[in-house]
């Protein structure tokens, strides 16, 4: 901005007025000092207490009355610090830079009142590029003499003897509530004057500066409403979307003088922008990396919800802009501004990107987008709905097939198949199944001894001790009476060995004795044990011995394998697909082959936790029991069972595998 002229009112301020107010303000210091004693004893409420009990207003001065050289001078320098700024920020940091070197003030500070928000604090924001900030207590002593200031006073001040430093506070006119604070060190009291009229010449020079630019700012929203007026004219004329698309990008490229402007749009209410137009791009395409980082950016705007600049103005804001940080690195633009377009209604039509070469063009940009957003996007949903494409054909299309009574008869049945798809149907998996023995039970050959008969086959019912086999006995009766010749020849050596008193060859025809006595006791159990016979009634699984006698057998030699028939165990082969559906306490329904008109009601006792191949098929094993007191099942016998797994939908029932296939071989 151009450096405005002398302020009105700074040959009107009269320092006498502020020597005055210093000089009381110091002596009723000094006579607190006095009664406390010190003054650091002294709290701030009574350091506030000394101040004056009123302020004077100021009077304009005569033109005669001229500021001191010092002033003036200040004054020439403050213009030329401000001459360049342009933004309220620079021009509050150049207002400081002229005070801390023309003026030796140690701090310059702006306070905001709070009060205008809901939640909102009295806020001390420093203006000085010195390492030193404010203190806590320093801030307490701010806001009293702010406190002190009437609503018709601009200035208020507190002389710290002990401390030799002043404090001032100065309104700034025109800005309701904010004011320009500043500590400085004051050997005197007429040394302190001079600062506190350089302070009021800044307040002064930065209400006016913000005066004009409130009057520029209404100037620029003045054009910038002509400007909105003749675009949405233009918008309103296009013949199609893709027209007033260009010709929204190609305008605000030319209005705001931007290097790009970037339009997307949000297809059918949803979310998700793509680009539709680039300023001075014929076509765009959608696979190049540029409209990549455009529709990253676009899309960012819309999850904002509001208009965004980079670089961010506040820090706070620059984890949420990293689109438009990546999309600016890129293009090597040194501002990205972007915009939501929401139509009247609420809804997102898409969103707008424009770059910059320079900074202030951007933040005029933001401004203007920010209130143009409305008519832009309620224009293009307008011309969207008015010129029908493709897609809008087929709808129509759509609509006047509904009409025709085919159409209706093929949506009825569609809605109705849609509506039997939802009815809840029990889910049962199908599988194979085979009977088997609750337990079995070995029965061994007792000793070595060649088979003399065997008298069951597999599949014969026996009963309990029933005789099942008879093993060979007469080399065991041989083996016998040998056994027996030998124990009367060695009693009658034992005998012999007594009468002759030979007692060590007695002692050993004694253990020969009982030797032989032994082996005989042993050949004779066996002798009358030849008769192998079932512990348990049920039926021989295993054992056919038809074709195996008169070979000798092995001491533990397997012949047999009974199992009992009260009741059975069904292994239900459950397919590696269905087993998670399928858990412990599920009902099943088995139909065996042998009995196909009638079914059997089970229960799933337990699942095996290991796979196993059955009919080169990978399965798990489910059991479950069955009473069998008629003993018309048997083990072996084969059937199929249905699990009962519980309600689901039936179209979940039909096509949950098939749909599980097909997502698992596109990779999804």
């Amino acid at each position: 901005m151009k450096p405005i002229g002398q302020p009105s009112g700074l040959d009107a301020v009269e320092p006498l007025d502020t020597l005055n107010t210093i000089a009381a303000t110091g002596e009723r210091f000094k006579q607190l000092e006095r009664r406390t004693g010190s003054s650091r004893a002294a709290r701030i409420e009574d350091i506030l207490a000394a101040l004056p009990s009123t302020s004077k207003q100021r009077k304009p001065a005569s033109k005669a009355s001229a500021a001191p050289a010092v002033a003036q001078e200040f004054t020439r320098q403050l213009n030329a610090y401000l001459q360049d700024t342009a933004l309220w920020k620079d021009t509050q940091a150049a207002a400081a830079s002229a005070l801390q070197q023309f003026a030796n003030i140690e701090f310059v500070g702006w306070h905001t009142q709070g009060g205008q928000r809901i939640g909102q604090e009295d806020r001390f924001e420093s203006l000085t590029t010195a390492t030193a900030e404010v203190s806590a207590a320093d801030m307490e002593i701010f806001q009293a003499i702010i406190a002190k200031i009437p609503p018709a006073t601009s200035v208020e001040t507190l002389f710290d003897g002990d401390e030799q430093c002043a404090y001032v506070a100065v309104n700034v006119r025109g800005l309701n509530g904010n004011h320009l604070v500043g500590r400085f060190g004051a050997t005197s009291i007429a040394a302190a004057s001079q600062q506190v009229t350089a302070m009021e010449f800044a307040a002064a020079r930065l209400s006016e500066w913000f005066a004009v630019s409130q009057q520029e700012l209404a100037v620029r929203n003045s054009l910038h409403v002509a400007a909105l007026v003749e675009l949405l004219g233009k918008l309103a004329a296009a013949s199609s979307i893709d027209a007033a698309a260009k010709c929204l990008t190609n305008e605000l490229q030319r209005y705001f003088g931007a290097a790009e402007v970037s339009l997307g749009l949000c297809q059918d209410r949803l979310l998700k922008c793509r680009l539709a137009a680039t300023s001075g791009v014929p076509d765009v395409d959608a696979f190049s990396d540029s409209c990549r980082l455009k529709e990253a950016v676009l899309q960012e705007s819309i999850a904002r919800s509001t208009a965004s600049i980079w670089p961010a103005q506040d820090s706070a804001n620059r984890h949420s802009l990293l689109s438009h940080q990546h999309f600016a690195e890129n293009t090597r633009r040194s501002a990205v501004v972007s915009t939501p377009l929401r139509s009247a209604d609420g809804v997102v039509v898409g969103a707008i990107v424009a770059t910059f070469d320079d900074r202030p063009s951007a933040e005029r940009a933001v401004g203007f987008l920010f209130a143009a957003e409305r008519g832009i996007a309620t224009s293009l949903a307008a011309t969207t709905h008015g010129t029908q494409g493709y897609f809008g054909k087929l709808k129509s299309g759509i609509r006047r097939a509904f009409r025709t009574a085919k159409f209706k008869m093929l949506l009825a049945c569609v809605g109705i198949a849609a509506a039997v798809m939802f009815i809840p149907v029990d889910y049962r998996v199908t599988c194979d199944s085979e009977l088997q023995p609750v337990s079995r039970r070995f029965i061994a050959a007792p000793f070595a001894a060649p088979l003399d008969e065997c008298l069951v086959e597999p599949g014969d019912v026996v009963e309990v001790n029933q005789l099942l086999a008879l093993l060979d006995g007469r080399e065991l009766r041989w083996e016998l009476a040998g056994i027996r010749a030998d124990l009367a020849k060695a009693t009658k050596e034992h005998n012999a060995h007594l009468s002759t008193q030979e007692f060590g060859e007695a002692a050993i025809a004694r253990h020969e004795i009982d030797r032989l006595q032994n082996q005989a006791a042993l050949l004779e159990q066996r002798t009358q044990n030849l008769e192998i016979r079932s512990p348990i009634a049920g039926v021989i699984v295993a054992g056919d011995l038809k074709d195996t006698e008169g070979v000798p057998l092995e001491t533990g030699q397997s012949l047999f394998e009974v199992a009992p028939l009260d009741c059975m165990v069904i292994e239900v082969s459950i397919p590696e697909a269905d087993v998670w559906h399928v858990q412990p306490d599920m009902s099943l329904r088995l139909r065996l082959d042998a009995l196909p008109s009638e079914t059997v009601d089970a229960t799933i006792l337990r699942i095996h936790p290991r796979a196993e191949l059955r009919n080169h098929e990978n399965v798990f094993v489910a059991e479950a029991e069955l009473d069998n007191t008629d003993r018309r099942l048997r083990p072996g016998m084969r059937g199929d069972a249905k699990v009962s797994t519980g309600q689901h939908f039936l179209g979940w029932n039909l096509f949950h595998k098939p749909v599980a296939y097909v997502t698992g071989w596109l990779g999804w």
